[in-house]
C-alpha cells in the first residue's frame, strides 16, 4: 500500500483532489476556500486498478442499486466510482455471465428531452466505434429515470494518475501511446464524432500480454450531453463544460467544434505528460481559459529542459496547440505520423520502457464482456424472436408485397449502366465508388434542350472528415460533353468543361464534405448555339473514386485565397492543373525569413507562380511569412476566332516546394 496522502473533495461533484489544486477541473468550483471538512485523508492502493475517475469510495450509505438488476440484464455487483457525468458501477450480465462496467448518468441529465435525444443519438454513435484503443461501448438505454451506457471493463492506470505518480515521462516511452490514442480519434473523426473532452484522465493504459502499453480512451462524446445552445462554455451557475487546461480555444469561445478541436486537446495532454504539468496555469479556470486564448505557449523542451525534450516534439505540440484551427494539424493522423517520425529518429540505444503494470486484476479476461460476446448474444436474441413470431407474418408479407419491395431495393442499389429516367436529382441512378458506369447522351428532353443524365453516388463525407472526390468521364464522338458536381442541397461544386468534341473531362481532386454527391452528365453549350445531339450508338463511361485526403496533395476547391491549402517548409505539394486557367492557393505557415519557392512538372502548360505577392518563374528566392499566399495559376492561350483556350495538356501535375 502506498503511504496516506492528503485530498480534497469536491463540494460540488465529490470529486477527490491532491491538496493543492485551485479549483475542481470536473465542475470548475473554487477549492481555495473549500472547508478542513470536505479534507479527507485516504489510503491509495499502489496500482489503481480503474481510472482516477473510478475509484473505489468507501464512504457514504450503501447505494441503493448495489444488489439490483438493471433493464432486466445487468446485475449491479459494486459501485467503483463517480465523476463530473455520473457513476460507474462493476455489473454482470445475467444471461452471458459477462462482466462489463456501466455508467449510470446523473439523473437530473433524464429530465430534459433535448439531453435524452442527444444521449441516444450519441450513444448510438460511440457503440459503431471498434477501434482496439477505445474503451467499447455495447448497450444503452434508461431506468429507474436515469440514463446508462454498458461498457468495457477495462483494468488499467489513467495516464493522470502515472503523471502524478512518476512525474513526467520521457518521450520515448509515451510516444506508442499517443500513437494509439491517434487511431482511437482516427476512426471516431472519421464517423463525425468528436470527443470533446480528451485528457489524462479520460486516456487508461493497459499493460498487454505481449509486454507492451496499449492505450484505451473513454467517454467519447459524453461531454457534448451536458451542452446547452444557449450557453456552450460556462452555465448560468458559473460551471465549466469541458476541462479547463484542455479545452480548444473555440470550444472556450463556443464556437462549433470539429476533429482539430481533439487535436488540440491532444496537444495540451503530451504537454502534460512531457512537462508534469499544463501549458496554462492561473489562480481560476477564467485565468486558465484567458490564458489559453491570449499567451504563447512555452515549448516543453524549455519548460522542462532537464528532460531532454526532442526539438522535434516542441514542433509537434505547437501545431497540434496552434491557436487558430486551420494552422493545426488536418487531420489526427497527420499528427500520429509526426509522432512516429520524431520516435524513430531517437537514438536507437534508448530503451522503450513500458509504463508500470497495474496489479494484477481480479477479473480475468475471459470473464469480461467483450463486443464478440455482445454481439453474440444480440443475435440470438434476434433469432428466437424471428422464429417466434416473425417468419409467418413475413412470409405472407413477401407473398404479397415481395416483388414491389424487391423492385424498391434494386433501384436503389449501385448501377453500372445508366437507368433512364435520371433527367433530375430525385431521379438519379445510384452508383458505387470504383464502379464504371456506362450512359448515353439519348433522347433529348425538348427541341432546344438535350438529354441530362444524374448519378447519385456515396461518399461516406462529412463535415469535419472531409473525402477526396476524383471523377473521369470519356467522351463520344459526336458530342462535347460536359461534367458538374452537385452536393446534397443541391448547390453546384464544380464543373469540368475542358475538351472538345470526343474529348474527356475530369475533375482530378475535389475536397467534400457531402453525402451524397450528384454528377450530371450533359452536352456542354460553348461551342454556340445548335440543336441537341442524340447519340444512341455511342456510350460514355463514367468512374468516380472517394478516398481519405493525403496531407501532401492539393485539395480543391482552392481558387480563392480564403480556400489556400497549407504549405510547409521542406513539405512538398503536389497539385494539378486541371482545368483553363486554374488557380490553385496555398498559404505558407513557417516562421518569417527568405525562401527558394519552386515549381516542378506541368511540361504542357504554361504556368504563373506567384509567392508572397512577388512573380516567380519556376525557382527563386523571396520572403515569406506565416501566411502568405503562395499562387500557382495555369495561363492557357486562346483559340483565334472560337473565343474558347487551347488546352495544352489536360490534368497536368506539378509539384510545389518552398525550401529555406
Amino acid at each position: 500500500m502506498a503511504p496516506r496522502v492528503s485530498k480534497i473533495i469536491c463540494p460540488g461533484c465529490r470529486t477527490a483532489f491532491d491538496a493543492d489544486t485551485n479549483y475542481c477541473s470536473k465542475c470548475g468550483t473554487s477549492l481555495r476556500a473549500t472547508p478542513a471538512a470536505v479534507r479527507e485523508r485516504k489510503t491509495e492502493p499502489a496500482m489503481s486498478a480503474v481510472p482516477q475517475t473510478l475509484a473505489n469510495e468507501d464512504s457514504g450509505p450503501r447505494d441503493p442499486l448495489i444488489g439490483r438488476v438493471i433493464d432486466g440484464r445487468y446485475k449491479v455487483l459494486e459501485r467503483v466510482g463517480s465523476g463530473g457525468m455520473g457513476t460507474v458501477y462493476k455489473v454482470e450480465h445475467q444471461r452471458m455471465g459477462k462482466i462489463a462496467a456501466m455508467k449510470v448518468l446523473h439523473r437530473d441529465l433524464a429530465k430534459n428531452a433535448e439531453v435524452m435525444l442527444r444521449f441516444r443519438r450519441e450513444a448510438e454513435a460511440i457503440s459503431k466505434l471498434t477501434s482496439a484503443h477505445t474503451v467499447q461501448t455495447f448497450d444503452f438505454g434508461t431506468a429507474d429515470g436515469a440514463l446508462y451506457l454498458v461498457m468495457e471493463y477495462v483494468r488499467g492506470d489513467d495516464l493522470g494518475a502515472i503523471v502524478r505518480r512518476d512525474g513526467p515521462l520521457p518521450f520515448a516511452r509515451v510516444a506508442p501511446v499517443f500513437e494509439q490514442v491517434c487511431d482511437a480519434l482516427a476512426e471516431a473523426h472519421e464517423l463525425g464524432i468528436v470527443h470533446r473532452d480528451l485528457k489524462p484522465e479520460n486516456i487508461l493504459v493497459v499493460h498487454g500480454r505481449d509486454g507492451h502499453d496499449h492505450a484505451k480512451v473513454l467517454d467519447f462524446g459524453l461531454a457534448k450531453l451536458s451542452e446547452r445552445e444557449e450557453t456552450k462554455e460556462v452555465t448560468g451557475r458559473g460551471a465549466i463544460i469541458g476541462t479547463p487546461y484542455y479545452m480548444s480555444p473555440e470550444q472556450i469561445r463556443g464556437e462549433e467544434l470539429d476533429a482539430r478541436s481533439d487535436i488540440y486537446s491532444l496537444g495540451v495532454v503530451m504537454y502534460r505528460v512531457l512537462c508534469g504539468e499544463p501549458p496554462f496555469q492561473a489562480q481560476s479556470p477564467v485565468g486558465v481559459l484567458t490564458k489559453a486564448l491570449t499567451d504563447d505557449v512555452v515549448p516543453p523542451s524549455r519548460r522542462r529542459p532537464d528532460a531532454h525534450i526532442p526539438h522535434a516534439v516542441d514542433a509537434i505540440v505547437a501545431r497540434a496547440m496552434a491557436k487558430v484551427r486551420d494552422d493545426r494539424y488536418p487531420t489526427v493522423e497527420a499528427l500520429k505520423a509526426d509522432i512516429a517520425e520524431a520516435r524513430a529518429e531517437l537514438s536507437p540505444v534508448t530503451p522503450r520502457r513500458p509504463l508500470p503494470r497495474p496489479a494484477e486484476p481480479t477479473t480475468s479476461a475471459h470473464t469480461r464482456l467483450r463486443r464478440e460476446d455482445f454481439d453474440a448474444y444480440e443475435r440470438s436474441l434476434r433469432r428466437r424472436t424471428w422464429l417466434r413470431g416473425i417468419v409467418l407474418p413475413l412470409v405472407l408479407l413477401l407473398a404479397a408485397g415481395g416483388g414491389v419491395a424487391y423492385w424498391r431495393w434494386l433501384r436503389l442499389q449501385p448501377q453500372n449502366l445508366e437507368r433512364e429516367p435520371n433527367n433530375d436529382l430525385a431521379t438519379a441512378t445510384p452508383i458505387g465508388a470504383g464502379q464504371p458506369v456506362r450512359g448515353h447522351i439519348g433522347v433529348r428532353v425538348g427541341p432546344n434542350q438535350g438529354d441530362r443524365d444524374y448519378f447519385k453516388l456515396r461518399t461516406g463525407a462529412r463535415p469535419g472528415a472531409p473525402k477526396l472526390l476524383r471523377v473521369t468521364l470519356t467522351g463520344i464522338p459526336n458530342a462535347d460533353l460536359l461534367l458538374a458536381l452537385i452536393d446534397q442541397n443541391g448547390k453546384q461544386l464544380t464543373v469540368a468543361d475542358n475538351g472538345g468534341l470526343g474529348e474527356n473531362e475530369t475533375v482530378p481532386n475535389l475536397g467534400i464534405t457531402s453525402d451524397p454527391v450528384y454528377l450530371e452528365v450533359v452536352e456542354s453549350k460553348e461551342g454556340g448555339p445548335h440543336a441537341p445531339t442524340e447519340n444512341v450508338s455511342d456510350e460514355y463511361v463514367l468512374e468516380a473514386s472517394v478516398s481519405a485526403p493525403a496531407v501532401d496533395e492539393e485539395l480543391e476547391p482552392n481558387d480563392a485565397e480564403s480556400e489556400a491549402n497549407p504549405i510547409a517548409p521542406g513539405k512538398p505539394m503536389h497539385g494539378t492543373l486541371a482545368r483553363a486557367g486554374d488557380v490553385d492557393n496555398f498559404r505558407f505557415t513557417g516562421a518569417e525569413g527568405r525562401y527558394e519557392v519552386g515549381l516542378d512538372g506541368a511540361p504542357s502548360v504554361k504556368a504563373a507562380l506567384r509567392a508572397g505577392g512577388t512573380v516567380v518563374k519556376r525557382k527563386g528566392k523571396v520572403a515569406l511569412k506565416p501566411g502568405s499566399i503562395i499562387t500557382v495559376e495555369r495561363v492557357d492561350e486562346p483559340t483565334p476566332g472560337t473565343g474558347r483556350n487551347v488546352l495544352h495538356g489536360v490534368d497536368e501535375r506539378y509539384t510545389l516546394t518552398v525550401s529555406p
